[in-house]
């Protein structure tokens, strides 16, 4: 008997519970205050709509570091198939702490601006591995993009680490 009373005892404390839980919360504002409020924020809005740039700008900062965490997401996906590629030319020591993995492409002017600041950084950074993504994407357009990355990585393949350096100083 006394089992079947503290059974009783918890399933009834349980339903109580769950009724509290699930109960309607009574509203904040009555209907009229609800519409009273709007009107407030859009006569403000009116008056003031440079809130509105300040909110969308806002919005768009948001919206940035969300897209940017996604990235990262998918590259941490992906690391080790961005870092663990044989045919990929990488310079630095294999138990690097960090590794800089450069996309780009023999054509492409942005990675051409880039490449001192890579070589520069290479030099001061020695214990940084540094990877290098082949990545023609002007090979549509421009058949030398395309014959660059292909001749990178044979010299990769042939001549090792100092020759392929040799050969990306463009």
């Amino acid at each position: 008997m006394k089992k079947t009373s503290i059974i009783a005892l918890i399933v009834t404390t349980y339903i109580c519970f769950s009724a509290t839980a699930t109960a309607a919360k009574a509203p904040v504002f009555t209907p009229e205050q609800e519409a009273r409020i709007g009107e407030i924020a859009g006569d403000y809005l009116l008056a003031h709509p440079e809130i509105l740039v300040q909110v969308s700008q806002k919005l768009q900062v948001q919206q940035r570091e969300k897209q940017q965490q996604v990235y990262a997401m998918k590259v941490m996906d992906k690391l080790k198939q961005l870092t663990a590629d044989p045919d990929t030319p990488v310079i630095g020591p294999a138990d690097a702490r960090v590794a800089v993995i450069e996309f780009f492409d023999y054509q492409c002017v942005h990675c051409s601006n880039l490449a001192p600041t890579i070589e520069k950084l290479m030099k001061q950074r020695a214990d940084v591995q540094y990877i290098f993504k082949e990545w023609p994407i002007f090979g549509g357009r421009w058949e030398n993009s395309a014959l660059a990355a292909n001749r990178g990585l044979a010299i990769w393949n042939a001549a090792g680490a100092e020759a392929y350096l040799s050969h990306r100083a463009y």
